[in-house]
């Protein structure tokens, strides 16, 4: 599963620090692993780049993510818990 987030990677680690601080960032900075009982999530970082909507210009981090080991409603859970921990509030 693929996804973009507006995010710089630094500020991605911080909000999943929110989900599990039981998580490895590998020496080239571009996958972690994250175990998540009975399996793991295994996240991937493509190539950050800027996304330019005029003159304003904002992060652009492509991330993967793959799950070993997890039926379909253990990455359902994942994903829910996942999306908590990144939601932004307002109002």
């Amino acid at each position: 599963m693929r996804k973009e987030f507006g995010l710089t990677l630094s500020e991605f680690l911080r909000d999943l620090g929110r989900l599990s601080a039981d998580f490895q960032l590998d020496d080239d900075g571009r996958r972690l692993c994250l175990p998540w009982p009975p399996g793991e999530v295994e996240i991937c970082f493509g190539e950050a780049r800027p996304r330019r909507l005029g003159a304003l210009c904002l992060p652009l981090l492509p991330v993967e993510f793959r799950f070993h080991n997890l039926n379909a409603d253990e990455r359902a859970g994942f994903l829910r818990r996942f999306e908590r921990a990144f939601q932004r509030g307002g109002g």
